[in-house]
C-alpha cells in the first residue's frame, strides 16, 4: 500500500538520546504511526488503511474510523490498540448490558461496546468536529442501531455553552468555551439517567476533568442506577473514591501516574483508572 505519510526516509539511530535529537514531533507522530500499524496488522483481521479511513474485522462487523490528517490518523490508531487490542473497558462487561459513554470522542468506545454485544450505547461528545468523525465512524460500521451520538456535554447543572466547531479535539482536551460556535447542550448525570431510563446500566467516563464536577454532584440514587461505573480520572481519586463509597459502591484504582497535557487548562495531570461496581446493598445497610 502506498502511504504519503511515510514517504521520507529515515537516518538510522545508534541511542535513544540521538533519536530524540533527530526526530522533531511531526517525525515521532509517524514512528509510533508505524509501531501500532504493524501491531494492528498482525492481530486484527484484515486491518488496512486507505487514504481517508482505516478498516479491519471484529466479531462480525466491519469497523471504519476516518481522519483527515496524520495526527488524527496516528491519534486513531492509538485508540484501536486500546479498545480493540488492549481491552482498555473490558471490565465493564458490555455484552447485552445499555452504556452511557461520556467522552466519546470519534465513537472509538462506543463501537468497541457495541461490537463487544451492547444492547445500546448512549455516547456524549460536545465537539462538534469529534461528533462529526463519530457519527461518520458508526454509520459506516453499520452500528446506528446500537448506538445514539449526542453532540453533548455532561456537567453539574443544565445549561448551554458555545464551542468553535473549527477545533480539532484530538481527545486530550478539556472544554474551551468560545463567545462564538456552536451551541452545545449541557446535561447531568441525573437528567441523562432519567431521560433514557437506564436501570441497571454501565457507565464509563474519560472527558479530560469534567468526571469531578459530574460525579460528585450526582445523587447517589442515580448513581446506584449503574452496575458498574469505570473512569479515567486525570486529576486524582480521592474525592471520587469518597463519593462512590459513600454512595455504596465497591471501588479500586489504579496507581496514578503525572502526566502533562497541553490541551487542558490544568496542564499537570494526575491520572489513572478507576472502577466502582455497586453493592447489593447500600452502604448503610452493610453497617448495621
Amino acid at each position: 500500500m502506498s502511504n504519503k505519510y511515510n514517504e521520507k526516509k529515515k537516518p538510522k539511530l545508534s541511542s535513544v538520546a540521538s533519536f530524540f535529537k533527530t526526530y522533531n514531533w511531526y517525525n515521532l507522530s509517524l514512528f509510533w504511526n508505524q509501531i501500532y500499524k504493524r501491531r494492528l496488522a498482525k492481530t486484527l483481521k484484515n486491518f488496512e488503511i486507505k487514504q481517508d479511513h482505516m478498516s479491519f474485522e471484529y466479531k462480525g462487523n466491519r469497523i471504519k474510523f476516518y481522519f483527515d490528517s496524520v495526527i488524527q490518523m496516528n491519534n486513531t490508531l492509538g485508540m484501536i490498540k486500546e479498545q480493540f487490542l488492549d481491552n482498555q473497558y473490558g471490565w465493564l462487561g458490555v455484552k447485552g448490558e445499555e452504556v452511557i459513554d461520556i467522552g466519546a470522542n470519534v465513537g472509538d468506545t462506543a463501537i468497541y461496546f457495541a461490537a463487544e454485544g451492547a444492547k445500546h450505547v448512549y455516547a456524549l461528545e460536545p465537539y462538534p468536529y469529534s461528533y462529526d468523525l463519530a457519527k461518520k465512524n458508526v454509520s459506516e460500521s453499520n452500528l446506528v442501531n446500537k448506538v445514539t451520538l449526542l453532540n453533548v456535554a455532561c456537567s453539574d447543572k443544565k445549561s448551554t455553552i458555545k464551542i468553535l466547531e473549527g477545533h480539532k479535539n484530538l481527545g486530550d482536551s478539556d472544554i474551551k468555551i468560545s463567545e462564538t460556535g456552536k451551541e452545545i447542550e449541557v446535561t447531568t448525570l441525573d437528567d441523562l439517567v432519567k431521560e433514557y431510563k437506564t436501570k441497571g446500566a454501565l457507565l464509563k467516563m474519560d472527558c479530560e476533568g469534567c468526571e469531578y464536577s459530574i460525579i460528585l454532584n450526582a445523587s447517589a440514587d442515580t448513581l446506584r442506577n449503574f452496575k458498574k461505573i469505570m473512569i479515567e480520572y486525570h486529576y486524582g481519586y480521592k474525592n471520587l473514591y469518597d463519593k462512590l463509597s459513600e454512595s455504596g459502591f465497591s471501588v479500586e484504582y489504579t496507581k496514578p501516574k503525572t502526566s502533562i497535557n497541553g490541551e487542558a487548562e490544568k496542564k499537570k495531570m494526575t491520572v489513572g483508572l478507576l472502577k466502582a461496581r455497586r453493592l447489593e446493598k447500600p452502604l448503610e445497610a452493610n453497617s448495621q
